[in-house]
């Protein structure tokens, strides 16, 4: 017959009785109390925010209370980055959509969504979502395919990245412009029309560009094929030159090539303009404080401070008027100066590879160079 021996609990029942099953019970619910209040504690100490995000959300509340989201904005903004909670998330994206930033509201909508224990996402998850499904009813998707692969695709003025583009791009429901650029291709911009929820799709190949031939009109003067000058040459010669011609770089004071007499030239221009334009500004500045010194301080009653102050400003004014003026003046004297010391000079000298025409009194005379 085999040995039973009572185990620990049977024999605790056995002495203590009904006590004990009672007490087991209720140790029983303590534990289960307490994990719960540990759970509840965790939960809380995700969701706790600082008193500087608590002050901004209340503020950006405020201002939308209001009936001014576009103060509410930056508030919500600022919260956001200093505390990235599902609250702050929610509160940036609903007041993006009240302002029609629907592809930044989805975005942030979406993420406070994703934490569906959040205390003010359970709250809120009813407007949440109802936001949400306006918003995305001014979204569309676009699924780009461009060749070849690497060009860079530009989708309503942001990079879409390069092709290939595995995933759909999202834009505003809206006429949507495309641009699909390589080096060595020729760029191709498209205008794609997409309406809220649909998917548009676009195939964009581009194609490789052509050099065209570089043809060039020099005028010379007076030249037959030998380049010696004619001697009853009327007009100037008319030299068109083709690809592969050798043709004579334009130096500095032949036509075609800038001088830094020129380039001199024109920066006095622009400065003397500059210089007349500023002593004009402060002429301008100078009878405006002269009439209102008249105004003001030729009565007995007049502020010996305030009209001290403006008859300050009145001399400065007038003395850099006059500088202007004389410095505008200066540098257009010495503009013209250099013009004239820059003015561009007949190139002479044998044009290789080409054909050239010159007006005479007996007719026309064409001479080419081979």
């Amino acid at each position: 017959m085999a040995d039973v021996r009572p185990g620990w609990r049977s024999l605790l029942t056995m002495y203590l009785g009904d006590s004990y099953r009672r007490e087991m019970a209720r140790l029983r619910v303590v534990a289960w109390l307490c994990v719960w209040a540990m759970a509840r504690a965790a939960v809380a100490a995700g969701n706790a925010e600082t008193p500087e995000v608590d002050r901004l959300i209340s503020q950006g509340l405020e201002f939308r209370r209001q009936s001014h989201p576009e103060l509410a904005l930056p508030i919500f903004q600022e919260a956001y980055e200093i505390e990235q909670t599902p609250r702050t998330e929610g509160h940036l994206g609903l007041v993006l959509a009240t302002l029609d930033h629907f592809l930044e509201a989805e975005q942030h909508i979406t993420s406070a969504l994703a934490s569906p224990a959040n205390g003010w996402v359970v709250k809120n998850r009813s407007i949440l979502r109802d936001t949400l499904a306006k918003v995305r009813t001014h979204l569309a998707d676009i699924t780009i395919e461009a060749s070849p692969e690497g060009a860079s695709v530009v989708v309503a003025a942001h990079p879409a990245g390069t092709a290939p583009l595995r995933d759909p791009v999202r834009v505003l429901a809206d006429d949507v412009d495309v641009q699909v650029s390589a080096p060595g291709y020729v760029t191709v911009s498209r205008s794609v029309h997409v309406t809220g929820g649909e998917h548009g799709h676009l195939t964009v190949n581009l194609e490789k560009a052509q050099a065209s031939p570089d043809f060039a009109v020099v005028p010379s003067f007076g030249l037959t094929s030998a380049g010696e000058k004619t001697t009853d040459a009327i007009g100037p010669t008319l030299t068109i030159s083709g690809p592969g011609a050798e043709r004579e770089e334009p130096k500095a004071g032949q036509p075609g090539g800038i001088s830094g007499l020129r380039i001199a030239a024109w920066a006095s221009a622009a400065v003397a303009l500059g210089g007349t334009g500023a002593g004009i500004g402060f002429q301008v500045t100078a009878l405006n404080l002269a009439s209102d010194l008249n105004a003001k301080c030729s009565g007995p009653e007049a502020d010996p401070v305030y009209c001290s102050d403006r008859r300050d400003q009145w001399n400065s004014a007038r003395k850099w008027s006059i500088v202007g003026y004389t410095s505008g003046g200066a540098l257009a004297v010495a503009s013209g100066i250099l013009f004239w010391a820059s003015r561009p000079r007949p190139a002479r000298g044998n044009v290789n590879g080409s054909l050239s025409c010159t007006p005479r009194l007996t007719g026309i005379l064409c001479a080419g160079m081979f």
